[in-house]
């Protein structure tokens, strides 16, 4: 019974309904723009409850669209957890500035403590991560970005559907990026994102960035290269999100039952009362390989998302960074699979190979 981290393939019943989409795309003709695309945004918007999103193709695209409208110098500083993954912080250094890392909190989010110490005359933005589909202490970023006068920027790719209070994530700061790969909560079948700007003057502009710096009546008004969402994924996706809720509920109802089962000491979870799981972290303090060896032995994928810290990556090595926490939970975490494609069997299994663990 080998159980992948996560399990892409596609079921029979939506195997046709997607089959159904593309077909009548392919009826159409049409696979960039189009009313698809207007349609998928409105409905982020509404599921949302917010306005100003565009689809783009990836992530990274929301990451670095936001970034652009800062007009960044290089020494312009941004700071960004040390522990995410790196298109955090690469995004920060194709827009033009530079990464400064902070430390994190036990939960795996951005330490606010760490983020003040940071702060000098050169930071323009604070990059929150919503790590896990745990929130970040939200409304503390807020007031040190209201304060300090910094741009606040939400990477919320692992936190689809995540509220805090009753308010989305990437609805509180000066923008929200999110990620919709085949890897998401709300996933397409390939690289996709969203963008959400809270000012609707950045709104605008940042819209011609899609395609080329081209505005709506085809004038090249900036320089910039292609952003946009395929037609086929913002089909893809607006069918999936009618079914996120379920998804959301099923990978809570998995995780809820791993954490409720387990009985060894020598592990601990990272959960949080309010959150989405993107993933499941277990943390560990000694034998991290060994626990990773085990599960492999019983047929279950997992994962380390993420080691290093960012500060300790090659080309950043020299920026400026706080990692006590960060660096001590990097080679403790590990993840493990959580998906919604599980079966009472699968979760049951890596109750009892986690159980049956004793180094």
């Amino acid at each position: 019974m080998k159980i992948p981290y996560l399990n892409l393939t596609i079921d029979k019943d939506e195997k046709s309904d997607l089959i159904s989409e593309i077909s009548n795309l392919m009826s159409k003709g049409r696979f960039v723009g189009g009313d698809e695309i207007t349609s998928y945004e409105k409905a982020l918007e509404k599921y949302l409850n917010t306005k100003n999103i565009l689809g783009v193709a990836s992530g990274n695209s929301s990451l670095y669209l936001a970034l652009k409208t800062l007009n960044l110098k290089k020494d312009d500083e941004v700071i960004i957890p040390n522990i995410s993954w790196v298109a955090t912080a690469h995004a920060v250094e194709i827009a033009g500035g530079t990464c400064v890392f902070a430390d994190v909190n036990d939960d795996l989010t951005i330490d606010c403590s760490s983020v003040e110490r940071l702060v000098t005359d050169k930071t323009k933005a604070i990059i929150c991560v919503h790590f896990m589909g745990i929130p970040c202490d939200i409304e503390k970023l807020v007031q040190i970005s209201q304060k300090k006068n910094l741009k606040l920027i939400e990477d919320c790719s692992q936190a689809f559907g995540l509220k805090y209070g009753e308010k989305a994530v990437g609805t509180f700061g000066d923008f929200g990026c999110y990620s919709t790969n085949c890897m998401k909560i709300l996933a397409g079948l390939g690289d996709s994102g969203f963008l959400i700007s809270r000012n609707e003057l950045d709104h605008k502009r940042i819209k011609p960035w899609l395609y080329n710096g081209v505005d709506e009546n085809k004038q090249v008004v900036d320089i910039e290269l292609c952003h946009r969402i395929d037609t086929i994924q913002a089909a893809i996706l607006k069918f999936r999100l009618s079914k996120v809720d379920f998804i959301i509920s099923q990978r809570k109802s998995n995780a809820l039952k791993i954490i409720k089962e387990t009985n060894n000491n020598k592990i601990a979870f990272i959960d949080s009362r309010e959150r989405v799981y993107y993933g499941l972290t277990l943390m560990i303090n000694e034998d991290r390989a060994r626990l990773i060896d085990h599960l492999n032995k019983y047929d279950i994928e997992v994962k380390v998302e993420h080691e290093p810290c960012l500060s300790d990556l090659t080309p950043y090595k020299s920026h400026k960074s706080e990692f006590e926490n960060a660096a001590k939970l990097s080679k403790s975490i590990v993840n493990i699979p959580i998906s919604e494609a599980l079966s009472t069997e699968n979760i049951d299994h890596i109750i009892q190979s986690i159980n049956s663990w004793n180094p």
